[in-house]
């Protein structure tokens, strides 16, 4: 899946309602304290901006892992299967194979942006509009309060999602060069 900028947060991107500076809460006379609230939001929607580049990205290279097991199965299990090399050597390599495309697919599975009863929230970008207008249409500090904590879950939760996929697509790399590894000594036996 490619990130085509700010959309649907399965492709990563960030809900443009979240990224203008909500206008409508400043205060009057109390500038410092309005730029340290616009900094605060415009750095969190930075953030969650850049996480779902960073999926983007994790996504890209299990593209070019789960490619290169391919090639890789391809061109050294169709030569390895057909003869009579060692059995447990072949079997192994399948399973790195099977293995490595697995922690593929769990890199690459879309993230969920809803909460259901069935399955748990991955992924944060879209909020609703009532959890935006409150911390928008709050003058004092508490909603402010309650509107970057809002952004903050939402990153730790974005955060977390990035760290196991990143973690299964370690997975992926060194379970490829496992196989290779495998099929070389098939090849070779």
């Amino acid at each position: 899946m490619t990130n085509t900028g700010a959309g649907s947060a399965t492709q990563g991107g960030v809900s443009g309602a979240t990224r203008a500076v909500p206008n409508a809460a400043r205060p009057a006379g109390d500038d410092w304290s309005w730029k340290k609230r616009t900094f605060a939001y415009e750095e969190t929607v930075r953030v969650l901006t850049r996480q779902a580049a960073v999926l983007s990205e994790l996504r890209n290279r299990a593209n070019i892992v789960l490619a290169a097991d391919a090639v890789v199965a391809t061109l050294f299990g169709a030569s390895a299967l057909g003869k009579s090399h060692p059995l447990a050597l072949k079997i192994l390599a399948l399973v790195a194979f099977g293995l490595g495309i697995a922690a593929c697919v769990a890199v690459l599975w879309p993230v969920r942006d809803t909460d259901n009863a069935c399955h748990a929230r991955q992924w944060r970008v879209s909020f609703h509009l009532d959890e935006v207008m409150h911390f928008v249409e709050g003058t004092d500090d508490a909603s402010w309060q309650e509107g970057i904590s809002l952004f903050q879950t939402a990153r730790q939760l974005n955060w977390n999602t990035n760290k196991w996929r990143n973690r299964f697509l370690q997975w992926a790399a060194v379970l490829l060069a496992v196989q290779i590894g495998l099929w070389a000594a098939v090849v070779l036996a």
